[in-house]
């Protein structure tokens, strides 16, 4: 039965979803053949199906999540399936029903937190994939484990157009009979608040690291937790992208923080079999099964820095993946499947390595169109030094301080044993560097900017000093003005 959408007032269709992962108690009555012994008001999924519909909220889209081994292993197959569908068929007659068979395979122990998430993840990505700005979604957060029911509502969270359900029979002897049932949008809720409250994090948070740009900071904080799309970091060597990467890990709330950090510069020929795996005997020398990073990636966050070094073949095998989540080992005739959210990192100007597409005779030295719109949906440019400093001078001195007390906290710990008078710059150190900067070769960013100043401590200490002076800055400069010419 097709599911008929429902009109907006500005007459386009929209359409409403219900999720309900089926419980072997709840909704089929425990173990056994057959779903009997229990009124239908006691089944989550038909009570709320019904309270949908009455609340003027009918889905015309409904997903039962079907855990089918573990049904099958409790006497509950195709019968018990097709009763529980027509069950909720009778409360929404106008509703699309479609049931997802669940493979938690390999999971040995039910509480699997992350488990749970990566493979529920991969079904929340087919049901929301397609999805329109309008669409609503309901998700039945009340059955199945703990781990379950947790994955399932921190990935109802991320959705906007999606709101959690929570249901419960009432007790043994209440009069009330029924169920008591509660449906709210907690993830618009919560992110009108974290709005609020964005700015103001951001802020604090740059103030334990002052490198950290406040507004790309303030931005990725409001969009890594909803975003569907591949994110894509541009800027310099040195701007921070792998951290960068890392902060939109937390900030997704991947379980444990799963991040697979690839620098796609160092892979070469190698790169297919270093992200997609090779079975043994697939070239000369796969002496073993190898797992990939795409795979070792799956429900977690694949960081791919210098994407635009691989080659085109390579990049087609990516897009396929990002588009269905199945690939194959170099060798390998089975597809395997890998879920994850991609971040991307390059210093390359990326869209004119599309545009050199057809004129450029050397194919290794371009990017796929598709590939590039594909990843481009959420751009973030990271500031160069010179970029931060032109917008704010003063910047300088915080971002060699905190350097500095790095330097001071790790000889601490590694050397000093606490007997060692920490380092300090000079303000005369301090307006040197700002007077001699453009001189300097910062191009390495943040990253050449705390090597200059680990140098200038090192050699001061050398010294016997517990200052940095200008003359460290000034002794620095004349020596790397002599490399340059060869001297």
């Amino acid at each position: 039965m097709n599911g008929k959408a429902w009109q907006m007032e500005n007459g386009k269709s929209a359409h409403r979803t219900f999720v309900s992962y089926v419980s072997l108690h709840r909704d089929l009555g425990g173990s056994g053949p057959g779903i009997g012994g229990l009124e239908d008001s006691s089944r989550p999924a038909v009570a709320i199906a019904r309270h949908l519909a009455e609340a003027g909220k009918a889905p015309d889209k409904v997903v039962l999540l079907w855990e089918r081994d573990f049904l099958l292993e409790n006497g509950k197959g195709d019968a018990e399936r097709e009763r529980l569908r027509q069950l909720v068929q009778g409360a929404l007659p106008n509703a699309e029903i479609k049931v997802d068979n669940v493979v938690f395979d390999r999971m040995e122990d039910a509480n699997d937190y992350p488990k749970a998430f990566s493979i529920l993840n991969r079904h929340f990505n087919r049901i929301f994939g397609e999805k329109a700005e309008s669409d609503e979604f309901f998700v039945n957060v009340s059955t199945g484990t703990h781990a379950v029911q947790m994955a399932l509502f921190v990935l109802t969270m991320r959705q906007p157009s999606a709101s959690v359900v929570n249901f419960a029979s009432a007790p043994e002897g209440d009069d009330r009979g029924g169920s008591q049932i509660l449906v709210t949008n907690v993830s618009r809720q919560t992110r009108k608040v974290e709005a609020q409250e964005s700015r103001a994090e951001a802020v604090e948070e740059s103030r334990a690291d002052p490198t950290i740009d406040v507004d790309v900071l303030e931005r990725i904080k409001k969009i890594a937790p909803l975003a569907v799309d591949p994110i894509l970091l541009l800027g310099e060597t040195g701007t921070g992208k792998t951290w960068w990467a890392e902060k939109i890990t937390e900030y997704r709330k991947v379980p444990g923080r799963k991040i697979v950090a690839v620098n796609c510069a160092t892979l070469g020929s190698l790169a297919d079999s270093e992200l997609f795996g090779h079975v043994q005997g697939a070239f000369t020398g796969a002496v073993k099964d190898h797992r990939g990073f795409v795979e070792q990636a799956d429900g977690g966050v694949l960081f791919l820095d210098e994407i635009g070094l691989l080659s085109p073949e390579v990049q087609g095998k990516l897009l396929k993946v990002l588009d269905n989540g199945k690939f194959r080992r170099m060798g390998d005739e089975k597809e395997k499947e890998s879920h994850f959210f991609l971040v991307c990192g390059t210093n390359e100007n990326l869209e004119a390595k599309v545009k050199s597409k057809d004129r450029d005779k050397d194919k290794d030295q371009v990017f796929r169109r598709d590939l590039y719109e594909r990843i481009r949906t959420w751009t973030f440019t990271m500031p160069s030094l010179k970029e931060r400093l032109e917008r704010r001078p003063s910047d300088l001195d915080e971002f060699v301080d905190d350097f500095l007390k790095q330097f001071n906290k790790e000889f601490a710990e590694k050397r000093g044993n606490g007997t060692v008078a920490p380092m300090r710059l000079s303000q005369g150190a301090k307006n040197y560097l700002k007077d001699n900067l453009g001189k300097m070769d910062l191009s390495g960013n943040f990253r050449a900017l705390r090597r200059l100043v680990r140098r200038a401590a090192t050699l001061a200490m050398a010294e016997g000093l517990d200052t940095i002076g200008p003359e460290i800055f000034e002794q620095e400069l004349k020596e790397a003005g002599a490399a340059n010419k060869g001297e």
